[in-house]
């Protein structure tokens, strides 16, 4: 997961404290979601930018790699 400063710093959440509250809602993703990089996202940015106003932009990037593939 890629994503710029607007996902996790606003006027009422500092950095840090958007760090560490991204990745606790990031451990709390199912199984489910791991393997689809789209309903990921979705989930990231929907529990990130809940009850905030944002003035600044967002940008999230979610790769998956399935196991098994050749490196």
């Amino acid at each position: 997961v890629f994503y710029s400063d607007g996902l996790v710093e606003n006027r009422n959440r500092g950095l840090d404290a958007g760090l560490e509250e991204l990745a606790a809602v990031a451990a709390r993703a199912d199984e489910e979601l791991l393997g689809h990089p789209e309903r990921l996202l979705r989930y990231l940015v929907d529990h990130m930018l809940a009850g905030y106003e944002q003035d600044d932009d967002v940008t999230v990037l979610v790769m998956h790699r399935p196991s098994g593939e050749m490196q």
